[in-house]
């Protein structure tokens, strides 16, 4: 279990997509050097009470 998941208050996180970012990095491992590319992957800010709205 995350520390965030039982931290007081509770931490805002960032939410990452894991499961894909395993199956790109085995993806990119298989391809040649020369073909691999920056790839970006979508996150998704996932406030809790650990954060305070811009004054």
């Amino acid at each position: 279990m995350p520390a965030a998941a039982v931290a007081t208050p509770p931490l805002t996180t960032v939410w990452q997509p894991h499961a894909r970012k395993g199956v790109e990095a085995v993806r990119m491992l298989f391809q040649p050097a020369p073909t691999r590319a920056v790839l970006l992957l979508p996150t998704k800010v996932v406030p809790h009470a650990s954060t305070v709205p811009p004054a």
